[in-house]
């Protein structure tokens, strides 16, 4: 059996810091509504996905993004321009 940590259903709990939030060795169970310990299992335990971007193609879709939005600022522009 895998450990509730890293169960899909697994949502941890932290404490407010000054500065920061520090981790608990508790968390909530959404499948069976109530408190568990990380370290514990059970059968209805569901891997957790994590979803990895890679470097590269997070900076492509950031590059799309601003040129599209540098379109729309000058046609913005142009139609202030127009009225002016």
């Amino acid at each position: 059996m895998d450990k509730c940590v890293g169960c899909n259903y697994f949502d941890r709990f932290f404490t407010r810091g000054v500065t920061n939030f520090t981790k608990l060795d508790i968390g909530r169970c959404n499948k069976v509504h109530s408190v568990v310990d990380k370290d514990g299992c059970c059968d209805k335990f569901v891997k957790r996905r994590y979803i990895t971007y890679k470097k590269k193609a997070t900076m492509e879709a950031l590059n799309v993004l601003l040129k599209e939005l540098t379109l729309i600022r000058e046609l913005l522009e142009a139609d202030s321009d127009a009225y002016v």
